[in-house]
């Protein structure tokens, strides 16, 4: 077998001419493929990027909006705590003034009365205090 140049040149030239063939129908479309893929798959990341971003804002907007709606439910519940207290305190004095009143009124009657009656005038204080007591658990 020898070597023939014009055999040689012919595999030569029918080789480029394969490689021109397979370049233009099969590696330009494939990396062109591959390119607009690469492409699609980097947009698709920005994308995910812009919305994760989007969401951890949406977050932090939430998490915002119910700390202060917490505030202001607290402030609000300290609030109406202060008025009941304030309700009750002054409740409580008015009973108190109305408790000093009738045990002044008593103590007057009870000078005029006599001993026997001012025992009885006692008792009924104590039966005041103890329903003014009540009063207070109950209120409270």
């Amino acid at each position: 077998m020898q070597l023939q140049p014009s055999v040689i040149i012919w595999t030569v030239i029918c080789f480029l001419l394969f490689m021109l063939v397979v370049d233009r129908l099969l590696f330009r479309p494939l990396l062109k493929h591959m390119d607009g893929r690469r492409e699609r798959i980097a947009r698709a990341g920005e994308k995910r990027a812009a919305l994760e971003r989007e969401l951890e804002d949406e977050r932090l907007t939430r998490k915002l909006e119910a700390e202060a709606a917490r505030a202001r439910a607290e402030a609000e519940a300290r609030a109406e705590l202060e008025r009941a207290k304030a309700e009750c305190e002054a409740e409580l004095n008015a009973y108190a003034e109305e408790l000093a009143l009738y045990e002044k009124d008593m103590t007057a009657q009870a000078a005029a009365a006599g001993a026997h009656d001012r025992e009885l005038i006692i008792d009924a204080l104590d039966g005041m205090a103890a329903e003014y007591a009540d009063k207070l658990i109950v209120s409270k």
